[in-house]
């Protein structure tokens, strides 16, 4: 039996129950066009001075099993590029019965490497604490 691509991503796009937010520090930002998945009139605030928003979206950050890594972070294939460097931030979570890890609300990660692995469904990109 196989299973098609449109299936597959409605079961992993379940495990993405984190609301994330991508943001690069200006100096960095390059091209600013409008952030994915922001709506209308939502205020944000900067994690760092200076910072803009690239992405906010669901997500899931989990603990890594590379050492050279405490996190990564599962985003959709369709999310803005990150770049290392990138600040990542854990700002809550859809999960009904509340976050997998309450730990990490708030929390505030950069990316150390951007290109783990990406396929038709799903990007994973390494994480390391940043405050």
């Amino acid at each position: 039996m196989v299973v098609g691509l449109d299936a597959v991503r409605s079961v992993v796009e379940r495990i993405l129950d984190d609301r994330v937010q991508v943001w690069r520090e200006v100096a960095r930002q390059g091209d600013r066009g409008a952030p994915d998945g922001v709506a209308a009139g939502q205020p944000l605030e900067p994690p760092v001075p200076g910072a803009a928003l690239v992405w906010c979206g669901l997500g899931a950050v989990l603990g890594s099993a590379d050492p050279t890594a405490s996190h990564q972070a599962v985003l959709p294939v369709g999310a803005a590029l990150v770049r290392v460097g990138d600040i990542l931030v854990v700002s809550g979570s859809a999960r009904p019965a509340g976050p997998r890890d309450p730990d990490l609300i708030g929390r505030l990660f950069r990316v150390a490497d951007a290109n783990v692995g990406i396929d038709p469904v799903v990007r994973v990109v390494l994480l390391e604490a940043a405050g």
